[in-house]
């Protein structure tokens, strides 16, 4: 494992943090849906969920950035502040995308906050075109932060296929993780008929989540490696075995949700079992996360 530096080491949590915030938005844009009939109550907490992740979207963009200045400036943190530095970093693609990125975090954020007004202010659940036409909003705002992840990184000088699938591999991940905490919620505020409910729209979207999960990171490895070795060889490949490891436990305990304890949630204590397993899915994506955050920051492919 290399030792880190200083501004490697901020730029690995910036990282981290922008996946967290990318994961609470697409969760929680998702949920919107899948609880349509929930509570003006839970519809308020989902909303915070997602405004968290405007939040932390946006400072982790903006630091990320200043990172990479300051890293390169090697002038200590007033070296992150250099305006010719910035000015030179904004014209290239680096600072496309976190112009991108800052302002789809912005629409985000003033999305939710007018929502959570509006909300405020009704004396009952809202009517479900308040929700689509949240979704819709929401998704426009996420369409640029998502499309700008092709401008950067490992896979930026890849053709237009792997970078597609970039797009579609992070929109699975971050629906399948970012639906878990508000999954988890449901099974402490829903009665058993309406979690049951609940579990059942989400399981029937959840497996095409998965099969373009696998897919698109498929077709994104085969590009990034040049033969199968440098799989088992290369850090690179080493630390995207972890992560492979840790996606297959996460299918385990998704397959363990769907075929024994969500049918169960209408027995009596199935959704404390199913909270749990839950809370064990949200730890193991968290673990995804930062190898992810580790592979697209510290380390990468051999002729990157």
């Amino acid at each position: 494992m290399p030792e880190l530096s200083g501004w490697e080491a901020a730029g690995l949590v910036s990282r981290l943090t922008f996946y967290l915030a990318l994961i609470f938005t697409v969760g929680g844009t998702y949920a919107q849906w899948l609880i349509a009939d929930s509570s003006r109550r839970f519809r308020q907490r989902n909303l915070l969920y997602t405004l968290l992740g405007t939040v932390l979207g946006f400072h982790a963009v903006a630091v990320y950035f200043l990172v990479q200045v300051g890293g390169v400036n090697q002038s200590g943190m007033s070296g992150m502040f250099d305006w010719s530095l910035i000015s030179f970093y904004l014209q290239l693609p680096v600072g496309d995308a976190t112009v991108l990125r800052l302002s789809g975090f912005l629409l985000l954020l003033a999305g939710q906050l007018a929502a959570l007004v509006h909300i405020s202010r009704l004396d009952r659940p809202p009517r479900h075109r308040f929700d689509n036409t949240l979704v819709i909003y929401n998704t426009a705002g996420l369409a640029l932060v998502i499309f700008s992840l092709r401008m950067t990184g490992h896979m930026a000088t890849q053709p237009l296929a792997s970078q597609l699938g970039l797009i579609l591999h992070v929109s699975a991940m971050s629906l399948w993780l970012g639906a878990l905490f508000p999954l988890w919620m449901m099974t402490r505020e829903f009665g058993s008929e309406s979690l049951h409910t609940g579990l059942l729209r989400f399981s029937r979207i959840a497996v095409v989540i998965v099969a373009i999960l696998i897919a698109a990171g498929g077709v994104m490895v085969w590009q990034l490696f040049a033969s199968l070795d440098q799989v088992f060889t290369s850090p690179y490949g080493r630390a995207l075995l972890i992560k492979l490891l840790l996606v297959l436990l996460l299918l385990s305990l998704a397959g363990l949700n769907k075929w024994y304890l969500s049918p169960k949630v209408l027995q009596s204590g199935g959704a404390v079992k199913l909270r749990r397993s839950i809370g064990g899915e949200m730890l193991a994506g968290l673990l995804i996360l930062v190898v992810t955050a580790w592979l697209s920051t510290v380390t990468g492919p051999g002729e990157h």
